[in-house]
């Protein structure tokens, strides 16, 4: 089911030694979700975010969830959002509109052109059929009721066809399927020239090609 994602200050008695008051600062712990218990995210570091949640229980609360918050941050990418698709749960993105009135996931008037060419293998992955994308302008308020309006069937179909790609984004030691590495490998071919005269650029690309097959990627 769907995790609520505004949360709600609370003292939480077994986290805190305070009984009267909370300073979430001083006691990130203290500050939950009223309802699931599930704090907030405080720090003044932004690479050293302070939770009460680990890295493998946040991993499970989203492999529990439908949908996965993933605003944008500093650059175009962002993990949470790999994290999300690699959980089973849909992302929910935000799209604004560059200076040229193109559609990107990051940010505003200067976000770049598009973002299906930004997300990696876009063009075997369609990543816009992965997500929830509500307008990073007009779509904020009142998202939460939006995200219960969607139809259990949409989101069921959303979450087959994360399924379906999953493996693309993850590392096959064992060799058994396609994986992120044979799908590099393929971006690289098509990235090398081919023209006459650029032996080095061929030779690297036959290289490519060879190690391609033995993958089994299909062309």
């Amino acid at each position: 089911e769907m995790h609520e994602a505004v949360f709600e200050p609370r003292l939480n008695p077994d986290a805190c030694a305070c009984r009267q008051s909370c300073d979430c600062a001083a006691q990130p712990h203290c500050c939950v979700n009223k309802k699931l218990g599930v704090g907030y995210f405080y720090s003044k570091n932004h690479f050293l975010p302070v939770t009460p949640l680990s890295f493998a229980e946040t991993i499970q609360w989203m492999q529990r969830s439908r949908f996965c918050l993933c605003p944008p941050g500093d650059v175009p990418y962002n993990k949470r959002y790999f994290t999300a698709l690699l959980s089973g749960c849909v992302p929910v993105v935000f799209s604004f509109a560059n200076t040229r009135g193109e559609l990107n996931w990051w940010k505003q008037r200067r976000g770049p052109a598009g973002h299906h060419e930004h997300e990696p293998f876009w063009s075997v992955i369609n990543h816009t059929s992965l997500v929830v994308e509500l307008d990073g302008q007009r779509g904020i308020k009142g998202f939460l009721q939006k995200l219960r309006n969607i139809p259990a069937e949409e989101v069921e179909l959303k979450q087959r066809r994360i399924e379906a790609v999953r493996h693309l984004l993850l590392y096959d030691t064992t060799g058994s399927q396609h994986d992120a590495f044979s799908l590099t490998l393929r971006e690289l071919i098509a990235g090398l020239p081919a023209r006459r005269g650029e032996r080095g650029a061929n030779l690297i690309a036959r290289a490519l090609r060879e190690e391609l097959a033995s993958a089994a990627v299909p062309r």
